[in-house]
């Protein structure tokens, strides 16, 4: 499903969601949930075991992985891989830990 939206957070993601908004506060993509996020979070990601998440925008805060698979392509505050069997996968455009502001 596409988003196309402005939320506030809490922000959950049970299903398979492209996101091109914006998310005002903090996002959590549950077990079997797929992310992929083109647009920006105003807050922390939470990614819980099982959960796929493609980051193509931006998230302010950090991203928390403890999921499946995390793909960073475009602009995070920091990581933190919770498993190390699973550590986020860093593109080469990708910009970590860098303010915008």
């Amino acid at each position: 499903m596409e988003i196309h939206a402005t939320v506030t957070g809490p922000y959950f993601v049970d299903g398979e969601i492209d996101f091109f908004g914006e998310i005002d506060g903090n996002a959590y993509v549950r077990p079997r949930g797929v992310f992929n996020l083109y647009g920006v979070v105003i807050g922390d990601l939470y990614v819980q075991p099982g959960a796929i998440v493609t980051i193509h925008g931006q998230v302010t805060g950090c991203v928390e992985n403890g999921g499946e698979s995390v793909t960073i392509y475009g602009r995070v505050g920091g990581i933190v891989n919770l498993n190390r069997e699973r550590p986020a996968v860093v593109g080469f455009s990708a910009t970590i830990g860098v303010s915008g502001q």
